[in-house]
């Protein structure tokens, strides 16, 4: 058997290990490496790095091609796709494992497994081993728009550090005054008094803005609760969060006392104080981990077990073979029963591909699994009906015959009687 076999078998043999398993994500603290300590060179080399990203138009190489816009990003992702050799004739599409043994090839002839897990998290290619055209596209979409975004943040980070930086010069500034008069055997209180009189009358009308400023740095600075570009809901911290997902914001511009935001759904900006939001609890989505997606649904009491396991085996199929929006399928269970309105309510619980980020594309996803579970509902036989609410004839009947007046003194019922009542009477009394 040659090494590039064992290496594949090895690999869909820890497939199968995690397939097992139940999702976890790991610790963000174990993550990263804690013991590595940058260099000058590893500083300089990022540097250089940065400064290609934010100025080249071909980003992704220049045998990617343009990538200055998302449009020119777009086509030089579909050029690239079809000069990629790695195409099956007869289907049209691009053999995944053919380009991972190609990527991700050692020396030896081993595949890097690291580098593998990474191709498949990017292009999430289908059950088969194939990758579609679209989804190619919108993989490099997805590295665009996170480059972009880190653009972003980097010259948003530049204007909160030259903020910063005039800070620390006022404050050296200062305490250079202070040593002058020393060296020079002067009293520095009595060189600061005229100042400090000058300056506590204005401390009792600046006083509430000063604190509120203060707190807004140590949320920047020492907090760093999101960056531009993240999409955040704030909330008291007191109070219980929505379980579908909260209101949410997004971050346009960070400064040292303001940030401005803008709402998610209707685009309205808004310019918050941060000294006001520092007290509130801040959900960054940018920063959860993948989205949890609840979908309830409601079977009649005298549905036999068997076929709510049958919807169950249905729906697990049609999640598994989308692996591109779906994780996981983490439950199916009973979650209420009603025995007034005759029903079981149940919900199942599946795990998105992204985070809250991308709250449009989890919404659609979530409504193309709710629509399944409602025809599959119809094949099966299992559609819910409520029961007929109880009608109170005598109610109806007692206000027809005493209307209540209205505000003009007059009957609701004069006005009814006047214009539908008699046709319906002269008509029955035809008959």
């Amino acid at each position: 058997m040659s090494k590039g076999a064992s290496s594949t078998g090895k690999l869909k043999q820890n497939a199968l290990l995690y397939s097992i398993l139940d999702e976890w994500e790991e610790p963000p603290e174990i993550k990263g490496n804690m013991t590595k300590t940058d260099t000058i060179e590893d500083m300089v080399r990022f540097n250089e790095i940065l400064n290609y990203l934010l100025r080249s138009e071909t980003p992704f190489s220049k045998a990617f091609g343009l990538a200055d816009t998302r449009l020119h990003c777009a086509e030089s992702s579909q050029n690239l796709y079809k000069d990629l050799p790695f195409q099956d004739v007869e289907l049209g599409v691009l053999r995944f494992d053919a380009l991972c043994n190609h990527l991700a090839k050692q020396d030896d002839g081993d595949l890097d497994e690291y580098l593998v897990r990474k191709l498949v998290k990017l292009f999430r290619p289908e059950r088969d081993g194939t990758l579609l055209l679209v989804d190619f596209i919108r993989s490099i979409d997805e590295v665009y728009k996170n480059l972009q975004l880190l653009k972003a943040s980097i010259l948003n980070s530049s204007k909160v550090d030259s903020a910063l930086e005039f800070m620390i010069h006022a404050l050296f500034c200062a305490v250079i005054f202070v040593a002058i008069l020393l060296v020079f055997q002067r009293n520095p209180l009595g060189a600061l008094t005229p100042i400090i009189t000058f300056v506590i009358p204005f401390s009792f009308v600046f006083g509430n803005a000063g604190s509120d400023w203060f707190k807004g740095v140590l949320l920047i600075l020492v907090r760093d609760a999101y960056d531009v570009g993240d999409r955040i809901a704030l909330s008291n911290p007191n109070d219980d969060t929505d379980g579908d997902g909260s209101t949410t914001w997004f971050v346009e511009y960070v400064g040292l006392y303001s940030t401005v935001v803008r709402l998610a759904g209707t685009n309205e900006v808004a310019s918050l104080c941060n000294g006001s939001i520092s007290s509130s609890r801040i959900i960054n989505a940018a920063r959860s981990p993948r989205a949890c997606v609840y979908i309830r649904l409601k079977f009649d009491l005298n549905i036999p077990y068997k076929k709510i396991e049958t919807f169950k085996e249905v729906i697990m199929k049609f999640v598994k073979e989308r692996p591109r929006e779906w994780a996981s399928f983490n439950g199916f269970r009973a979650q209420s029963v009603e025995v007034d309105s005759n029903y079981i309510g149940y919900v199942i619980v599946l795990t998105h591909r992204q985070s809250w980020q991308y709250l449009s594309q989890i919404l659609i996803d979530k409504a193309a699994v709710s629509c399944y579970c409602l025809e599959v509902t119809k094949k099966l036989g299992m559609t819910y009906t409520a029961p007929p609410m109880p009608v109170h004839l005598s109610a109806a009947s007692s206000f027809l015959q005493n209307p209540a007046p209205d505000d003009d003194g007059l009957s609701m019922g004069s006005s009814v009687k006047g214009s539908g009542f008699d046709m319906i009477s002269n008509m029955l009394n035809r008959e």
